[in-house]
């Protein structure tokens, strides 16, 4: 993992000592407290008593077993091994200790109080992955993947959150920068020399600026990917009224989400559950019924369908098997504008299998590689198939050339004016009079590219980051 340096600023709270549970607040076998800052070990000292362990000289590295005592009313508060951190050997760089405990609610708490009583300050939420990043062992980007790994909820956002945790998408952006810096370099050398000096050579700059520009827009295309790798793929059922969208819903969620009754225009609101499929987290939006309204709340309702279905990143258009494709159906095709999964004709343990037949024939205003199903939401029939359709197309969705993807929205947006102020670098190299201004644009390049990993970040800027954190990271 790099180590790279952090902004050049100093949190208020980073010589205190400081103290929190690390482990879920809920009953379970094991809980952690944390213990991080200068004053650590000797904290330990007035709070543990266990054979061996001495506070002054303690190694790094170790465990040793004891009992976690009130440093005032001297009270045995639990049995414990205390696991033992010297700088900058650490997570946070700093001294630190951790009391594993046993791990009821109560006792942690106990056991935090006796340290807090000891002498170290509740942590604020982030603040032991702040003084990471303060104290140079993550970058700022490591640092909110750290945050993302928490919040996985699928294989593929776990591996993403591992790759940028170790440090992929943060020596790429540093390598990019240092381009910028190099060529801003070479220019602003150039300019503090004499007049007659000739200028750097134009061409070479810009070629090496291309590849800089064409590696940031290889990042910036994968930030699509990257939504759905970081928020889940978005999926819209969309139909007439009383096709059997919400019982589909319900099917593939495994529990009843969406009301089901036989009176159509039921759905008046859209109503959603999230499902994991081959590793990845698919939201399903069951959407009111597309038709001439009949008042004022359904006209509601299906403004809300539409608008689900024109924000979501797939379809899935359901057909009733026993009614064919009707001018009510091609009314609601023409409404979707975003890509179509599948057609899938709903009710077939309605109709015979020669009528099934002659659907999966109807030609359907859709492109020729839409898969067309058949389905019964209300007896699973052939929602195997569909699940392996909806596996497939968000692989296919996910799928990058890039090693490296850019989840986040703050990396996409400092990507995006990195490559306006390159841009706007290769007009300045146009003509030898405005190579000073070519420089300019580079170093502000370099900036959006370093505030990615924290380099020309403004404390504000951390301070919102590391606020979204919880207690004990």
């Amino acid at each position: 993992m790099p180590v790279v340096h952090s902004a050049h600023f100093e949190m208020p709270t980073v010589r205190d000592t400081i103290a929190a549970i690390i482990t879920a607040h809920a009953a379970a076998p094991v809980g952690i407290v944390r213990v991080s800052g200068p004053d650590a070990f000797s904290i330990g000292g007035r709070v543990f008593r266990g054979s061996g362990f001495n506070a002054a000289h303690a190694e790094s590295h170790r465990i040793y077993y004891g009992h976690v005592h009130h440093p005032q009313t001297q009270e045995m508060l639990d049995e414990v091994l205390l696991l033992t951190f010297r700088r900058p050997r650490s997570y946070t760089g700093e001294d630190t200790i951790e009391l594993s405990c046993h791990g009821g609610t109560y006792v942690l708490g106990q056991v935090l109080s006796a340290v807090l009583t000891a002498g170290a300050r509740h942590a604020e939420p982030g603040e032991f992955t702040l003084r990471a990043f303060l104290n140079g062992r993550m970058d700022l980007a490591q640092a909110e993947a750290v945050a993302d790994l928490i919040q996985a909820r699928s294989a593929r956002a776990l591996r993403s959150a591992l790759q940028q945790r170790e440090g992929f998408l943060s020596r790429r952006i540093a390598a990019l920068r240092r381009q910028a810096l190099e060529a801003a370099a070479t220019i602003e050398a150039w300019l503090e020399l004499d007049e007659d000096e000739s200028p750097p050579d134009a061409g070479s700059l810009r070629a090496s600026l291309s590849q800089c520009a064409a590696s940031i827009e290889s990042l910036l295309r994968t930030s699509e990917v990257g939504k759905i790798v970081r928020e889940g793929f978005r999926i819209a059922i969309v139909g007439r009224p009383n096709v059997g969208k919400s019982t589909l819903l319900n099917a593939l969620a495994g529990r009843d989400r969406a009301l089901v009754t036989p009176t159509a225009g039921t759905t008046r609101d859209v109503v959603s559950d999230t499902i994991t499929l081959g590793g990845f987290n698919l939201t399903l939006y069951d959407t009111a019924g597309i038709r001439p309204a009949k008042g004022m709340v359904e006209e509601a309702g299906i403004q809300r369908a539409i608008e689900m279905a024109s924000q979501a990143d797939g379809v899935l258009f359901v057909l009733d098997a026993r009614r064919g494709f009707t001018t009510g159906d091609q009314a609601v095709l023409q409404s979707i504008n975003r890509p179509l999964i599948a057609v899938l004709w709903n009710k077939r343990d309605a109709v015979p299998e020669s009528r099934l037949r002659k659907l999966l024939d109807t030609q359907i205003a859709t492109n020729d590689v839409t898969p067309v199903l058949t389905v019964s939401a209300l007896t699973g029939a052939g929602l195997d198939v569909l699940e392996s359709v909806l596996t497939q197309h968000v692989r296919q969705a996910s799928e990058s050339s890039e090693n490296e993807i850019v989840v986040r929205e703050r990396h996409a947006e400092a990507l995006r004016r990195a490559l306006e102020s390159l841009q706007a670098s290769f007009r300045h190299l146009e003509g030898s009079d405005e190579i000073v201004l070519a420089a300019e644009e580079l170093r502000r390049a370099s900036d959006h590219l370093g505030a990615i990993i924290g380099e020309t970040t403004s404390e504000d800027v951390v301070r919102e980051v590391f606020a979204r954190f919880c207690v004990g990271k």
